[in-house]
């Protein structure tokens, strides 16, 4: 089952890279946090990577029950979703319960799943796996069907006997949309190298021809784009900082959190004692009373002020207009933060060197950098409102790895390495070399898929089975 990586190898590209330091120090050297530390990195191929990145995530949710060792039996497993979404660091475990079943060596291995994700959100699984990988099959013969419980979303994927595979998924997203049905369908070479897809995000179908070294794709005989595999830009979001030993640095400063709206959708924020960003634009009442920090995990039940002279939460003029508070009743300390003198670097967006006073507020931190949004298709940097309409982000610049810092006022240096890392495939003007060798026309026709294509489920929540003592927890990842 985990050969299903191979399409995010394909399309989300997930590759790494080597990058020569400037000049070697002692931060970098083996064994410091610096050099054990991994950025979190996805990269950006167009828009099926929506549909692309849940069908790998779900697999590899099935593949890491391990269900193939536990043929005929219920069990349950503590699986970390953080390893399935390629994210480092403290895991994230929700409770899967597993039914196996199998008649005979002739049979399909059937798995009936249930993941209470979280309090709010139960979800039914259920797998039938005809085949197994094969030389002319390298994916199998696979079904799995999911839906959540008492809820309206839910999702299929598929990997058929003539090679191909498709997946739809009908859920809320968050967007403000409400559900929305989008879906893939196509084939994949063996090792990932190349491919033919159809997408549909939800408002437009795509087409998609790929190779070693280009995607090509366009919706429906226009906004062709051609993307070069092996021309890749970083696009950091967030830093940690290290000190010329390659210790990490440790600050109780702002950080960025999920948190649960009032549709039971997760959402990004980011808190400092200022104030709180909410991706919902959430106010009032309909704040989040507790949010969930990304780096670890650890929950906090937090007060809004409505300013500075309000005592709702802390003490009237304490400057602080947000508080929190951990599992323990203590509360959060925001540091002050780190500022440093104008630092020169080579922007990872544009290759230019640029000059800029940085500051750095803990692990997550922007350094102080400006933010651009998107208005008419041009990247425009954020000042007052003017970005408020808009829905497409990004920093306006990216610190290399292994920047050096010096602290404002005094003579002590740091490095700078990236958080989390979005990689974007650069866009071909020339499109022909695309167009040349990937000819869009053949690409798979449009399936059409509505929602009445994914399989509704008839087993409940109330169907969970009980599992025996010699069978809890047989898997913890």
């Amino acid at each position: 089952m985990n050969h299903i990586k191979l399409i995010v190898c394909t399309l989300a590209l997930s590759m790494s890279f080597t990058m020569a330091p400037s000049s070697y120090g002692a931060y970098n050297t083996a064994g410091t946090d610096y050099s054990n530390y991994a950025a979190n990195s996805w990269i950006e191929s167009g828009p099926a990577d929506d549909a692309v990145y849940m069908a790998d995530f779900l697999a590899c949710i099935i593949n890491r029950t391990q269900a193939s060792k536990y043929p005929n039996k219920t069990y349950s497993a503590l699986i970390d979703q953080n390893k399935c979404k390629g994210k480092k660091g403290t895991p994230k475990y929700f409770t899967a319960t597993i039914t196996t079943s199998r008649v005979d060596n002739n049979s399909p291995y059937i798995l009936d799943l249930f993941f209470d994700v979280k309090s709010n959100l139960q979800i039914l699984g259920k797998a039938t796996i005809t085949t197994g990988p094969s030389a002319s099959l390298p994916f199998g013969v696979m079904e799995f069907v999911w839906n959540v419980s008492g809820g309206s979303g839910k999702g299929q994927l598929n990997f058929n006997a003539d090679g191909t595979m498709s997946y739809l998924d009908y859920d809320d997203y968050g967007d403000g949309n409400g559900y929305t049905l989008r879906y893939i369908k196509g084939s994949l070479a063996q090792d990932g190298s190349s491919g033919l897809l159809r997408s549909y995000d939800g408002y437009k179908s795509y087409r998609y021809n790929f190779n070693d070294s280009y995607v090509y794709y366009d919706s429906d005989g226009s906004e062709d784009v051609c993307q070069n595999r092996s021309n890749i830009t970083l696009e950091p979001h967030g830093y940690k900082l290290f000190t010329e030993a390659g210790a990490a640095v440790s600050m109780t400063g702002p950080f960025s959190f999920t948190y649960t709206d009032s549709s039971s959708a997760t959402k990004n924020g980011w808190v400092d004692k200022w104030g709180v960003w909410l991706e919902g634009g959430e106010t009032g009442d309909n704040q989040p009373a507790t949010i969930v920090r990304q780096s670890d995990n650890a929950s906090y039940n937090i007060c809004y002020d409505s300013s500075d002279t309000s005592n709702i939460c802390g003490t009237a003029a304490d400057d602080i207009f947000v508080h929190l508070t951990d599992t323990n009743g203590d509360a959060y300390q925001f540091q002050a933060p780190l500022q440093f003198t104008s630092t020169t670097f080579v922007d990872t967006l544009t290759s230019t060197s640029v000059a800029k006073t940085l500051s750095y507020s803990g692990l997550g931190s922007g350094m102080g950098l400006d933010w651009q949004c998107k208005l008419d298709g041009t990247w425009t940097t954020n000042t007052g409102s003017n970005c408020n309409s808009a829905s497409k982000w990004r920093p306006a610049y990216g610190i290399p790895d292994g920047t050096q810092v010096t602290i404002s006022g005094g003579s002590t240096t740091y490095r700078v390495k990236a958080k989390d890392t979005k990689k974007t495939m650069s866009n071909e003007t020339d499109k022909s070399v695309c167009s040349a060798i990937l000819p869009l026309g053949s690409a798979p026709a449009n399936p059409g898929y509505t929602v009445s294509d994914v399989t509704n489920l008839t087993s409940t929540w109330a169907d969970l089975p009980a599992v025996i003592d010699a069978n809890a927890l047989l898997v913890v990842d």
